[in-house]
């Protein structure tokens, strides 16, 4: 089901399922590479059938053809209901968002992120940072093009933010641990 954003419900939602890994994502219902990173978010979601796993899609309105009716349409391609879905008609999320992964334009759209348990969302003016993310963005959006979206990739990064042991662990801690694990990747 699809609602219209309120940013304190979206806030509220993120934050009462803090015992998650969270995956949101922010896409344009008419962009045909977005619905596939949509795709991604339903398949990743049916592969992990974990209450450890949740799902937050923002459609946002960045193309002509997006409106709220297409919107409504493309969200019926996810039925789960570990995932709640928003109209971001405004983009005051995907602005935020955009502030948080420093991208050129401003307004974050096409993007992936996860979240690992326990981060929370603590004000309406800054949008949390990502334990890892990616990205089907062109080279002027300042984004990284080795995060661009990679669908194994991102079901390993969600794997491994879902396996995490150790439950104490901080998000800077689980940064660290992914950082390492793409250098030892990477050799």
């Amino acid at each position: 089901m699809l609602a219209n954003l309120k940013l304190q419900n979206l806030i509220d939602q993120f934050n009462a399922s803090e015992d998650s890994v969270r995956v949101l994502a922010i896409v344009s219902p008419s962009c045909e590479e977005c619905l596939r990173g949509v795709e991604l978010i339903r398949r990743l979601l049916a592969r992990f059938d974990s209450k450890k796993l949740r799902g937050f899609i923002l459609w946002v309105a960045m193309l002509q053809e997006d409106d709220e009716r297409i919107a409504r349409q493309k969200s019926e391609m996810v039925q789960d209901p570990r995932i709640m879905q928003f109209w971001d008609y405004e983009r005051i999320a995907a602005r935020m968002y955009g502030n948080t992964l420093r991208l050129a334009k401003g307004v974050a759209w096409d993007v992936y992120l996860l979240y690992s348990p326990r981060m929370r969302w603590e004000n309406e003016e800054n949008a949390p940072e990502p334990a890892y993310w990616m990205h089907q963005l062109t080279s002027e959006s300042s984004a990284d093009p080795n995060q661009r979206l990679d669908s194994e990739r991102f079901i390993e990064e969600t794997k491994f933010l879902l396996e995490t042991e150790d439950p104490d662990l901080s998000d800077r801690e689980v940064d660290q641990v992914l950082l390492k694990k793409e250098k030892t990747n990477a050799n």
